[in-house]
């Protein structure tokens, strides 16, 4: 190790391992929100499609 800055090696590792510790979370968290608005999204294009389907018996009329 001759030559090399140690102590700056080990600080830009320390950096690295806060921002991981920090990034990994966060990107966990935001593709949990997004599932669940996708979910919820699905959820209520289903029931609002149904709906439609159902309301003065629709379903009699198309053929």
């Amino acid at each position: 190790m001759s030559g090399k800055d140690v102590v700056a090696f080990y600080q830009a590792v320390a950096d690295f391992v806060v921002i991981i510790c920090i990034a990994a979370p966060f990107f966990s968290f935001t593709g949990f929100v997004e599932d669940r608005l996708v979910l919820a999204w699905r959820a209520y294009l289903t029931r609002f499609f149904l709906a439609a389907y159902f309301r003065n018996q629709a379903y009699f009329r198309i053929r």
